[in-house]
């Protein structure tokens, strides 16, 4: 199993972005925002079925179950921002200070950008979202759970980083022969309104 998860503020899209992921499903098409709540999805990686759980919670929680429960064997954090929430950017550094806390030394760590079809109401530039993740020696997105841009595309490359990650790699697999390969750097597309 490789546990996957969302953080970020209030509002920056998590919920919408692991269902759009997990589901293919439009955003809000199941509404329900549970406190603590993850999908589950099986990929094949070589000969392999492996389950790909992603967590996402909402504020609510309390900062104890938030500690706890939530970086505990995970494998993977995503730290979302919403580009029309200048506030949810600068929440990041709070975001990577609990990261460092509470979770494994060895964890992938990807920054994405949501709500990049809201244009209109970019509070933040993508120079900026990239300038962020190279400060923080992360990978870089710009996502629409809405338009359904640059999704798949983030959640495989952080999957890829932890298969091929030495110290996780076991852990997930549960072998020792598989291949490595060097850590996947990928750039996401520029994300715009058409």
């Amino acid at each position: 199993m490789l546990k996957l998860v969302l953080v970020g503020d209030q509002k920056v899209g998590k919920l919408s972005l692991n269902q759009r992921y997990s589901l293919n499903a439009e955003p809000g098409s199941n509404a329900i925002n549970y406190p603590l709540d993850y999908y589950s999805r099986n990929i094949s990686i070589g000969h392999k079925d492996i389950e790909i759980q992603t967590w996402h919670y909402n504020h609510e929680v309390s900062r104890y179950i938030q500690q706890a429960f939530i970086y505990r064997k995970a494998q993977g954090i995503i730290i979302c921002y919403a580009i029309d929430d200048r506030q949810s950017f600068e929440s990041v550094q709070k975001w990577i200070e609990q990261i460092k806390q509470y979770s494994r030394e060895d964890i992938e760590i990807i920054l994405i950008g949501t709500k990049c079809d809201l244009q209109d109401q970019r509070q933040v530039s993508y120079k900026e979202g990239q300038q962020l993740a190279d400060q923080l020696g992360v990978i870089f997105f710009e996502t629409s759970s809405k338009k359904d841009i640059n999704v798949k595309e983030s959640f495989n490359v952080i999957i890829n980083n932890i298969i091929n990650n030495k110290d996780l790699q076991k852990e997930i697999l549960n072998s020792s022969s598989q291949s490595l390969s060097n850590k996947t750097s990928a750039q996401s597309q520029f994300c715009y309104q058409s």
